[in-house]
C-alpha cells in the first residue's frame, strides 16, 4: 500500500459509508439506471433533486448516475453525507449560475465528514467556485474529502475554495484545472496524486499539509504558494513544470519547518527562482531543480531566512540572493551554476560545482571544501531518465541502467521518481536493487494497470561515495 493510500484510509474512518444510499438519475442517464433511481432530473434545475436527496438522510450516500447534471443554484452539503458519481468523466455536474460567491457544492460553516468522489464538477466559466467550503473561528469544518474528481473552469474564484478554519481534508486522485486559483485556503491534511493545471494565478495555496505525488503545471504566477506564517509542510515526489514570473514553489515569509524532497522542477522563473525560500528551518533534499535562469531564490522580507539545508540535489541555474540571509548548508549537491552566496554563515561540503560559486559575501565559511574549483574533493552525482515504461501492464518490470561513468565504489545513495505523474487512475511504485559501481536494476511495479494510462518516464539520481 502506498503512503498516500495509507493516509487516506486512516482518515477515511471518520466518514460513515453505511446506507442509506439515494440514487439520482441524470436526464440523459441510461434507462436501466433510471429504473433504479429514487429521483430523475430534468436537465435544467437538477440541484433541486440532489438537494432533496441530501436533506432526506442524516448520514449516507447520494449516488449520481452517468450523465450531465445542470444546476442553477448551490447544492448545500451536509455533515456525514457522501456525494458519489459513477466515474470521473462519466458523471458531470455543471454550474449554470454566476456571480461572486456562487458555488456548485456549497458547505455551510461547520460542515464536516463529507466526501465528493468520482465525478466532474464544472463551473463552465460561470460559477465563482465549483467547490466552496465555509468555516469560521466558532464553526470550524473538518474532514471534507475530494477523491477522484475533475474540478474545472471556475468563474473568477478558485476551483476549490476554503476558508481559514477548514481542517484535515483529503484531496486525492483528482484533476484541477481552470483560469484562476486551483485550490485556495484551508489546512488540508493531504494532497496526493493530483494533476493541477492553472492558466493564470496560483495552482495551490498550502498550509500545514502533506503534498505528495502531484503534477503541477504552471500558470503565469506560481504553482504552490505556502501562506504567510505557515509551518510543518512536507512536499515530496511531485513534478513542477512551467515558465513563470515568480516561482514554481514559493515559501512566504514567516513560514517554518519545511521538508521539500524528491521533487522534480523544470522551467524558468524570472523574479526569484524555481524555488523561493523566504522562511526558516527548511530541508531541500534529493530534488532535481533544472532552470534556464534562476534555480533557487533566497529572501528574508518578513523576518529571517535561517537554517536552510540544501542536500544531495541536482541544481542547474543561478542561486539568487535578494537579501543577505542568515545560515545556509550546502552538502552533497551537484550544481551547474554561476552564483554568489550572500549570507552571514555558510557550511559547504562534498559538492560538485560546474561553473563558479563566489563566497566573498559570506561572513563565516566552514566545511571540508573551501577550494570550490577542486572537484577531486567532491562527490560525483550522475542522473538520467528511463523513458516509456508501460503502465498498462501489471506487475514488476525490470530495466538495467548503466551509469554514464562507473563509480569508484558502489554509490552511497540512488533515488528514482516517476517523472510525469499526470495520470491518476493507476498505482505505480519504483525501487532500486542490485546496485553496483557500473549501474543498477530499476524496478517499476504497476499495481493497478490502466488501458488508457500510457507510459511513464522515471528519473534517477545517484550520489557517489566520498
Amino acid at each position: 500500500m502506498e503512503l498516500p493510500e495509507l493516509f487516506y484510509w486512516i482518515k477515511k474512518k471518520a466518514v460513515d459509508r453505511r446506507s442509506p444510499t439515494i440514487i439520482i438519475a441524470a436526464s440523459d442517464a441510461p434507462e436501466e439506471f433510471k429504473k433504479k433511481a429514487d429521483y430523475i432530473c430534468d436537465g435544467i434545475n437538477d440541484h433541486v433533486e440532489i438537494q432533496e436527496a441530501i436533506n432526506s438522510i442524516s448520514r449516507g450516500t447520494v449516488l449520481l448516475s452517468p450523465g450531465t447534471f445542470v444546476v442553477s443554484d448551490e447544492i448545500y452539503m451536509k455533515s456525514g453525507v457522501i456525494i458519489a458519481g459513477s466515474g470521473k468523466t462519466a458523471t458531470i455536474v455543471k454550474g449554470a449560475h454566476s456571480g461572486v460567491g456562487t458555488a456548485i457544492f456549497y458547505y455551510p460553516e461547520g460542515t464536516s465528514d463529507t466526501e465528493l468522489r468520482d465525478m466532474t464538477i464544472d463551473g463552465d466559466g460561470k460559477t465563482y467556485a465549483p467547490v466552496f467550503i465555509r468555516a469560521s473561528s466558532t464553526k470550524k469544518s473538518y474532514r471534507n474529502n475530494i477523491i477522484n474528481c475533475r474540478v474545472i473552469n471556475s468563474g473568477g474564484g478558485a476551483e476549490i475554495k476554503s476558508d481559514a478554519y477548514v481542517y484535515d481534508g483529503i484531496l486525492m486522485n483528482s484533476y484541477i484545472s481552470g483560469n484562476y486559483i486551483g485550490v485556495a485556503g484551508g489546512y488540508w491534511f493531504i494532497v496526493a496524486n493530483n494533476y493541477f493545471r492553472t492558466n493564470s494565478a496560483h495552482n495551490f495555496f498550502a498550509n500545514a499539509n502533506i503534498v505528495y505525488g502531484n503534477s503541477f503545471n504552471a500558470g503565469t504566477n506560481v504553482n504552490i504558494l505556502v501562506e504567510i506564517n505557515s509551518s510543518d509542510l512536507i512536499v515530496a515526489n511531485n513534478r513542477f513544470n512551467g515558465n513563470v514570473t515568480t516561482a514554481l514553489f514559493q515559501w512566504l515569509y514567516g513560514a517554518e519547518r519545511l521538508v521539500f524532497t524528491n521533487n522534480i522542477l523544470s522551467g524558468s522563473a524570472f523574479n526569484y527562482g524555481l524555488i523561493e525560500i523566504n522562511g526558516s528551518n527548511a530541508i531541500i533534499a534529493n530534488n532535481v531543480i533544472n532552470s534556464s535562469n534562476k534555480a533557487i531564490g533566497f529572501l528574508k522580507s518578513g523576518g529571517s531566512c535561517d537554517n536552510i539545508w540544501i542536500v544531495n540535489n541536482y541544481i542547474k541555474g543561478e542561486l539568487y540572493f535578494y537579501d543577505t540571509v542568515d545560515s545556509l548548508y550546502f552538502i552533497g549537491n551537484y550544481m551547474e551554476t554561476t552564483s554568489s552566496l550572500k549570507c552571514t554563515y555558510a557550511y559547504l561540503a562534498n559538492n560538485k560545482i560546474v561553473g563558479s560559486l563566489d563566497t566573498s559575501n559570506v561572513g563565516t565559511l566552514e566545511g571540508d571544501m573551501f577550494k570550490l574549483s577542486s572537484v577531486s574533493q567532491n562527490r560525483t552525482v550522475q542522473y538520467g531518465v528511463v523513458t516509456g515504461i508501460p503502465l498498462n501492464v501489471s506487475g514488476e518490470q525490470i530495466v538495467t541502467v548503466t551509469f554514464p561513468e562507473a563509480f569508484s565504489a558502489t554509490p552511497d545513495s540512488i533515488t528514482a521518481t516517476i517523472a510525469n505523474p499526470t495520470v491518476t487512475d493507476f498505482d505505480a511504485v519504483v525501487y532500486i536493487k542490485n546496485a553496483s559501481t557500473a549501474g543498477f536494476d530499476l524496478v517499476v511495479n504497476v499495481i493497478t494497470p490502466s488501458a488508457t494510462a500510457g507510459s511513464a518516464d522515471v528519473f534517477w539520481m545517484a550520489v557517489g561515495p566520498k
